[in-house]
């Protein structure tokens, strides 16, 4: 089932955060599930689950997207106990409070019907909420080529550098 949940978080009095600790914010989530699943959310071609901080002014939003039951009921569930008020963000030593949560769940046919009701046209424009720099084929990449966003998931992505296909 496709969720999401935001939460407005604080960091402890006298620091700051930006969106550039979103790298810490994916360690800390990781590290809040049992180290099997962990492992098994990243050996996926495609993930189940996204997540990202957005600042609005001086307001910062933990966002955390799952599109599936398993995804949900490891990242997003624990995440509701009010347990986890409190986190640690070990890589900057700086300690995030949970002021507000938000969940929004829907369904996968509400989610298809939403995407595919309307007009569309030929063209469409990508926003993207953050940046995308990540690694591929053990190189740094500043945007995500068309074929990584634009394929079926099921449709082989070929790597020439090392020349093989993986299926996303």
């Amino acid at each position: 089932m496709p969720a999401n949940l935001k939460m407005r978080i604080e960091p402890e009095q006298g620091r700051k955060m930006s969106y550039q600790m979103s790298s810490g914010m994916h360690g800390l989530l990781m590290e809040m599930i049992p180290a099997e699943q962990a492992a098994k959310l990243h050996e996926q071609g495609l993930r189940p689950y996204s997540q990202y901080l957005s600042l609005e002014g001086d307001t910062v939003y933990w966002n955390i997207n799952t599109l599936n039951e398993e995804a949900f009921q490891t990242i997003i569930l624990p995440l509701l106990s009010e347990e986890k008020d409190t986190f640690l963000l070990k890589k900057h030593d700086m300690k995030l409070f949970v002021k507000e949560r938000q969940l929004r769940q829907t369904s996968v046919k509400s989610a298809a019907d939403l995407f595919y009701s309307g007009e569309s046209g030929r063209y469409f424009r990508l926003k993207f909420l953050t940046p995308t720099a990540f690694k591929q084929n053990g190189q740094y990449t500043i945007l995500p080529r068309s074929a990584l966003y634009l394929s079926e998931p099921d449709e082989p992505v070929r790597c020439r550098k090392r020349k093989r296909t993986a299926f996303r």
